[in-house]
């Protein structure tokens, strides 16, 4: 049976963002042949939530569904849509990732009994071999049962600069509804625009750290995708939207690099002006 993902970025009353690099593994799946699309329950109200979920869940019929536990305010959200995911759809597989399911991956198995798997770190090539039928002692990153034993293997994998300049994180077709969260980003900075992963700095307040990477996500050093490859999203993004935002400051020159290329290109120009932090 073809595997099919959905992956749902949970309900939260401070986040309505779907986490950066989402776009870009829908994408890499997608070069894999596997389905996957994507459902952001935080642009819907409270109370259609449900109706909205199982609209998708009946349409799109998944094998898989990830949940995004990218910061830990979104915990609640997780714990209810995992809960009734598995009530409609007993035999469906749930997994988690991000951040934060990265730093509580064997609680989360322990404590959470529709959890099945949870992926620690970069999720691509180990979603890539799960939803492929490998075993799962055989895939880096996952935290998962056997029998009655939560096993976690070494997270070995992190996505290389060839691979991450190779796919796009801009595709908002893969998101259902995604005119509603192009909405949504216009109200706000906009979208995120993905530059890579890792930090070289360790602020203690930060998660997204040097020494945070290394924690939730094994990750020894940051990876920067190619100027060229930012430049195609930023190609596709223009027949969505007009306001981006970037948050990746470890290398001025290269952020200098992409502006000057920005500029050289006649179709962006003006087409993504300066906002005020103010005005947004």
């Amino acid at each position: 049976m073809q595997s099919r993902l959905l992956i749902i970025n949970c309900p939260s009353a401070y986040f309505v963002h779907v986490p950066m690099g989402t776009f870009g593994l829908c994408d890499y799946l997608s070069q894999k042949k596997i389905p996957v699309r994507m459902l952001n329950l935080a642009l819907y109200d409270e109370t259609k939530m449900a109706t909205i979920l199982n609209r998708y869940l009946e349409q799109f019929r998944p094998t898989h569904v990830g949940l995004t536990f990218h910061w830990q305010e979104t915990a609640e959200g997780v714990l209810s849509v995992g809960q009734h995911v598995r009530s409609r759809m007993d035999q469906v597989k749930i997994i988690c990732g991000g951040f934060t399911a990265g730093y509580f991956g064997e609680e989360l198995l322990k404590k959470c009994p529709f959890v099945d798997y949870v992926v620690k770190g970069d999720p691509e090539r180990p979603l890539e071999l799960l939803l492929m039928g490998a075993e799962a002692s055989e895939i880096p990153n996952l935290i998962y049962r056997d029998g009655g034993v939560v096993r976690a293997n070494k997270a070995s994998y992190c996505m290389d600069e060839e691979t991450i300049s190779r796919i796009s994180f801009s595709r908002l077709t893969y998101l259902f509804d995604h005119e509603l969260y192009i909405e949504a980003l216009e109200e706000k900075l906009g979208f995120p625009l993905f530059i890579g992963r890792g930090c070289l700095f360790s602020c203690d307040y930060c998660g997204g750290s040097r020494e945070s990477f290394r924690l939730h996500s094994a990750r020894a050093k940051p990876v920067t995708r190619s100027i060229a490859a930012i430049i195609a999203d930023l190609k596709r993004l223009k027949g969505f939207m007009k306001k981006i935002y970037i948050c990746y400051e470890i290398d001025r020159d290269y952020i200098k690099a992409l502006f000057e290329t920005m500029k050289g290109e006649r179709t962006l120009v003006k087409t993504f002006p300066p906002v005020r932090l103010d005005d947004s």
